[in-house]
């Protein structure tokens, strides 16, 4: 049972409207079809008395020619050639007769009489309906003729049978009311059951987008399986879903591991501030102010790392795009890196092969790279072997930005976590850091279209930034 609210509804939907103009369209569309129809007939009924007109005048002249017996022959042998034909309603069938000057007797043609009474119809023509034997002996059909009398008295009827286009004609007169009727109605009809139909679709959606909305990131829009625009709608409003859902659960995690991982340093720099405050000693206040700006820029430096991180996937720092030469980005953070390597006695080198260039943000690629560069110098013990690598495979191969050490590396279970955000493994605590070393990275990748692949160096870890175009996910292989 539909409600009123639901009629007003109906009625006010887009649906019904178009409906409702496409009913309204058909239905004119159809009435000047219909009207060009009629005025054709009109003017075919017309044609026919040019036409019998003509051959009126042309039959006189024969009959003036050869006389009455040659006249009557020739109506009878146009008679035989009558009847009815495939194309009759665009082609009347003609109609004759010759006959005495009195009585309703015929001497020619296939008239069964002499009509009685007749219509005056225009120039010369007169209409009248008589019974046609060889055509139809129980309906009377209407004839359009041109009456002439002979020298001598004799009369003589040529005409055409149009009863067919008068029967036309008033179909096409009563066709705009049929199709008012029929063609509105079953087009109001077609677009209320099609509103109703799409409205119960919409509010299907419209209710689960509610449940969502109401925090219920797990539920999905059904999909009826019939692969229609809803399903496709369904579909796509399904993995933006997926898409938010990432993002609250990902914040939910940023948000607790910001709390655990920020709660430790702020606890300190009090404690700190307060035992100054309590100790009244100058140089002890002196040392606890040095030791918590030192927490504070690594605080400072947390935040820095998680706003690059959100600018880069938030597309921000993205507009800057140039051609990066990655051989110049390794040499230059080489340079930068070395004396940090030499001071923990590792050998750090680069190797280049080709003349590998991308795309991109320089100063993304270069905060990424040596990211991964400081990571391998604090995890690699001394006397350990460093080596950043940027290759241009040529041809279909892709550019390749790496950096290997032969450090503890990584598990291959704990590989996929390591890409996270605020994530440190175990081997990694006692180490400074903030876990965003590796995220940051990942989400220059992302940025640059590029693979992250995590893979065991035997000893030591390579990760390696692949420039293929392919959908930036960090890729971690075992």
């Amino acid at each position: 049972m539909v409600t009123r609210t639901q009629q007003q509804a109906i009625l006010a939907s887009s649906t019904f409207r178009h409906a409702a103009t496409v009913a309204g369209l058909v239905v004119l569309a159809g009435t000047a079809l219909v009207a060009v129809l009629l005025l054709f007939a009109v003017l075919l009924e017309r044609h026919q008395g040019d036409i019998v007109r003509d051959e009126s005048a042309a039959l006189l002249a024969f009959h003036d020619a050869h006389g009455i017996a040659a006249l009557a022959g020739e109506i009878e042998r146009r008679s035989r050639g009558a009847g009815v034909r495939p194309w009759g309603l665009l082609r009347p069938d003609p109609v004759y007769a010759l006959a005495p000057p009195t009585g309703d007797a015929v001497i020619a043609g296939n008239l069964p009489r002499w009509p009685i009474a007749v219509e005056p119809i225009g120039q010369n023509e007169v209409g009248f309906s008589m019974v046609r034997p060889e055509v139809d002996a129980q309906a009377s059909n209407a004839i359009r003729a041109v009456i002439t009398l002979l020298p001598g008295g004799s009369r003589m009827l040529v005409g055409r049978d149009v009863d067919n286009l008068r029967l036309i004609e008033s179909t096409l007169e009563a066709a705009p009311i049929w199709l008012l009727v029929c063609g509105l109605l079953s087009g109001l009809l077609a677009g209320w059951v099609a509103s109703h139909r799409l409205l119960g679709r919409i509010d299907a959606i419209s209710a689960d987008a509610g449940r969502i909305m109401r925090g219920d990131l797990s539920h999905r829009m059904p999909m009826s399986g019939r692969n229609d625009e809803f399903d496709r709608l369904a579909a796509t409003l399904n993995r933006m879903i997926g898409a938010i859902e990432g993002l609250m659960r990902t914040v939910r995690s940023v948000t607790d591991d910001i709390a655990h991982d920020l709660r430790t340093p702020l606890t300190r720099v009090r404690n700190q501030l307060e035992r100054a405050q309590s100790s009244g000693d100058v140089a002890t206040m002196r040392d606890a102010v040095d030791e918590c700006a030192i927490e504070v820029d690594r605080l400072l430096s947390t935040f820095d790392a998680m706003l690059t991180i959100a600018s880069t996937e938030a597309g921000t720092l993205g507009a800057q795009s140039e051609p990066v030469a990655l051989a110049a980005l390794a040499r230059d953070a080489e340079d930068l890196y070395r004396p940090m390597a030499e001071d923990r006695r590792q050998s750090l080198h680069v190797i280049v092969e080709g003349a590998p260039s991308i795309p991109g943000n320089r100063q993304l690629l270069f905060q990424a790279l040596t990211n991964l560069i400081e990571n391998a110098i604090k995890y690699t013990p001394e006397g350990g072997h460093i080596a950043v690598a940027a290759r241009d495979g040529g041809g279909s191969a892709p550019v390749v930005l790496a950096v290997a050490d032969d450090g503890p590396g990584i598990p291959p279970e704990d590989r996929a976590r390591a890409v996270q955000r605020f994530v440190r493994l175990d081997a990694s605590r006692s180490q400074p850091g903030n876990g965003l070393g590796l995220a940051l990275v990942a989400a220059v990748a992302r940025m640059h279209g590029a693979r992250l692949v995590l893979e065991d160096n035997a000893p030591g870890l390579s990760v390696r930034m692949i420039f293929d175009g392919a959908p930036g996910a960090a890729t971690v292989r075992p």
